[in-house]
C-alpha cells in the first residue's frame, strides 16, 4: 500500500497513485478527461467490499485510456490510469498526465 500522495508506476506503463478519498458527488475525471481531451466511452461503478469502485474508459486521437478509482483503506483511493496505442504499445506520458489531472482536480 502506497503512503497518500505517493507514485508508483506499473509494469504496463499505467501509473497509480493514493490520494484523499475522491467525492462520489463530483468525481474529478470527466474534468481531467475535458482538459486532455479524452472522449469517455464507458463509466461504470460495482459496490465491493471496501466501497465504491469505478471504472471508466475513453479514447484521445489513437490512444485508449481506462482509468480505475478504488477505495484504499479509510483515507484513500487508488487510482490507476492505463493508457494504449494498440494492444502491446502503451503511452506512460500519457497515463501519467491524467493520472496528474486526476490528483489535482480531486484537491
Amino acid at each position: 500500500m502506497l503512503a497518500p500522495g505517493g507514485v508508483s508506476t506499473l509494469p504496463s506503463a499505467g501509473s497509480s497513485r493514493s490520494s484523499p478519498p475522491l467525492s462520489t458527488a463530483r468525481p474529478p475525471q470527466p474534468t481531467a478527461f475535458d482538459q486532455l481531451k479524452v472522449r469517455q466511452t464507458k463509466s461504470q461503478v460495482e459496490q465491493g467490499e471496501d466501497g465504491e469502485q469505478r471504472e471508466i474508459e475513453g479514447s484521445a486521437g489513437d490512444r485508449e485510456v481506462s482509468v480505475t478509482l478504488k477505495p484504499e483503506g479509510k483515507n484513500g483511493t487508488r487510482v490507476q490510469v492505463v493508457a494504449k496505442r494498440t494492444a502491446v504499445t502503451w503511452d506512460k506520458d500519457f497515463a501519467r498526465s491524467v493520472l496528474d489531472k486526476i490528483v489535482a482536480n480531486s484537491r
